[in-house]
């Protein structure tokens, strides 16, 4: 039998499963610069909190 979930349905799944502190949601074919983590992290570190969520901006073509 093929179920038709959705990809924030496997989102959701992701995130209930999860055994981590910090979560991560990416495209599966975006490219990042070499310290894009790095980055991240850093930003999360400074004034980190239970319930923070960091969201960033991409360009594409030189347009965000």
């Amino acid at each position: 039998m093929t179920r038709n979930i959705k990809p924030a349905q496997y989102i959701e799944i992701g995130v209930r499963n999860a055994s981590s502190d910090l979560i991560i949601f990416l495209a599966d074919d975006l490219k990042c610069d070499n310290k894009f983590l790095d980055k991240m992290y850093e930003s999360y570190n400074i004034n980190r909190s239970e319930n923070d969520v960091l969201i960033c901006l991409f360009m594409k073509f030189n347009k965000l």
